[in-house]
């Protein structure tokens, strides 16, 4: 897929790297410490957002984000 972000994060005695990016019309993050790709809805709720309109409103309203948000909201229901 294409990406979106990256971020990179270290410290001392660890570098990290996560990526968000779309893939299959969906949002996933991409993170060095996982073995798969997880959906961005699902890391989000795992760190606390509660409600869709929350996380629609952290990420941002450009039409191909928007798009991408729709599917990825379905995916927390599908697990």
């Amino acid at each position: 897929g294409c990406v979106s972000a990256s971020i990179t994060s270290s410290t001392r005695e660890r570098k990290s790297k996560a990526y968000l990016f779309i893939k299959h019309g969906r949002l996933f993050l991409k993170h060095n410490t996982l073995a798969e790709d997880v959906p961005i809805c699902v890391a989000m709720k795992a760190m606390g957002v509660e409600s869709d309109m929350e996380f629609v409103q952290s990420v941002g309203s450009e039409p191909e984000v928007m798009d991408a948000l729709a599917l990825s909201l379905e995916e927390p229901t599908r697990l």
